[in-house]
C-alpha cells in the first residue's frame, strides 16, 4: 500500500470514528471557502491541519519538535535518577494564557513564574510536559481524544512558544496514567508498582487540599516510611504559597515534599528544588491509583469528572 492509499485509509477511520471531525468538515462546507474572509480561511485550514497532523497515522514519521519522554521512560528515569520534578498540564498553560481553571484563579505572578520555569535550563528539577499533544490520539480514551482535538492547537502553540527545545522533558501525565490511557490491567499495575517504589522507605510530607482524600480508599503511599499531611484550601492555593513554602522548609531535608495543589505545586516544587530540597508535584496520582484499584469505568459520570475540583 502506497502512502496515498494509507492516508486515505487513516482518513476513513477518522471519519467513521470521530464525530468532531465530521462536524468540523460540515461546518467548513456550509459556505464556499472562497466566499469567506481570507483570515478565516487561513486560520481554519491551519487549525485543522494541526489538529489532524498527528491522527493521520498511528506514529508520525516526523520527529516531535520537543524531546518529551513517554510515561514508561519517565518512570524508569525517576527510579534510576530520582530528583525533584514539576509538571505542566493544560491547566498550567491556560493560566499562562490568562485564563482561570476550576481550582485556580488567574494570577499574573503565577503565570510569569510558570513561563520562567518552562524556559529555564536548570537541571535541579525535572519538568514535565504532556507528550500526548504530539502523538496520535488512537491510544487514548474517547473523551481524551476529543479534548485534545478541541484544545490541542492552542496548547501546542503555547508549548512550542515557551519551552526550551534543547531540554529533556518528562511526561506530565505520569500521575493520570489510568484515566488518560488505554492499557491492560497488567500495564496499569506495573506503572503503579513503579510509582509506589518511588515512595518506598521515604519520609513524605504531603501538601494537598483538605478534601482531596475524602473519597480515596486505596493508598498509593503504602511503601513510604512515613506520611505527614498538611492540608490547605482546596482552591486557589497560590494565595497561600508563602505559608506553604514556610511550612515545607520546616521539615528536615531528608523528607520528600509532595504536592497536590494544581499549578501552585509546579512553582513550589521547582523553587524548593533550587533550595536543595527534594520536592515532587504529584498531581492526581492518589486519585488515579484509587480509580484504578476500584475499577471506576472511564466513561462513567465519575470517570468523566475526574479532573473536577475535589
Amino acid at each position: 500500500m502506497d502512502n496515498q492509499e494509507k492516508l486515505k485509509e487513516e482518513l476513513w477511520k477518522i471519519w467513521n470514528n470521530n464525530p468532531v471531525f465530521r462536524d468540523n468538515i460540515a461546518f467548513l462546507t456550509q459556505a464556499h471557502l472562497r466566499s469567506l474572509p481570507a483570515q478565516i480561511v487561513k486560520e481554519s485550514v491551519e487549525r485543522m491541519e494541526d489538529i489532524y497532523r498527528y491522527d493521520l497515522s498511528y506514529e508520525t514519521s516526523t520527529p516531535p519538535p520537543l524531546h518529551i519522554l513517554n510515561v514508561e521512560d519517565t518512570m524508569d528515569l525517576l527510579l534510576e535518577n530520582p530528583k525533584s520534578f514539576c509538571r505542566f498540564g493544560d491547566g498550567e498553560f491556560f493560566i499562562i494564557m490568562g485564563r482561570q481553571i476550576g481550582f485556580q484563579e488567574y494570577d499574573k505572578e503565577l503565570a510569569t513564574r510558570l513561563c520562567e520555569i518552562l524556559q529555564s535550563a536548570d537541571d535541579k528539577c525535572y519538568v514535565g510536559l504532556d507528550h500526548r499533544y504530539f502523538k496520535s490520539t488512537s491510544q487514548f480514551p474517547l473523551k481524551e481524544r476529543d479534548y485534545i482535538k478541541i484544545n490541542g492547537n492552542i496548547i501546542r502553540k503555547s508549548i512550542l512558544e515557551f519551552c526550551n527545545r534543547k531540554k529533556l522533558y518528562i511526561a506530565s501525565t505520569l500521575s493520570n496514567f489510568y484515566i488518560d490511557y488505554i492499557r491492560t490491567n497488567e500495564e496499569y499495575r506495573r506503572h503503579y508498582e513503579k510509582f509506589k517504589q518511588l515512595f518506598k522507605n521515604r519520609n513524605i510530607v504531603l501538601f494537598a487540599g483538605r478534601t482531596v482524600f475524602d473519597k480515596i480508599q486505596f493508598n498509593v503511599f503504602e511503601y513510604a516510611a512515613s506520611v505527614r499531611r498538611i492540608f490547605t484550601e482546596s482552591k486557589n492555593a497560590w494565595r497561600q504559597r508563602n505559608e506553604i513554602m514556610t511550612a515545607a522548609r520546616q521539615f528536615p531535608k531528608d523528607f520528600t515534599r509532595c504536592f497536590i495543589l494544581g499549578p501552585t505545586a509546579t512553582v513550589l516544587a521547582y523553587d524548593l528544588a533550587q533550595e536543595g530540597y527534594t520536592a515532587w508535584d504529584i498531581g492526581h496520582v492518589a486519585k488515579d491509583y484509587d480509580y484504578f484499584m476500584k475499577g471506576v469505568p472511564k466513561d462513567s459520570d465519575e470517570g468523566k469528572n475526574f479532573f473536577a475540583p475535589d
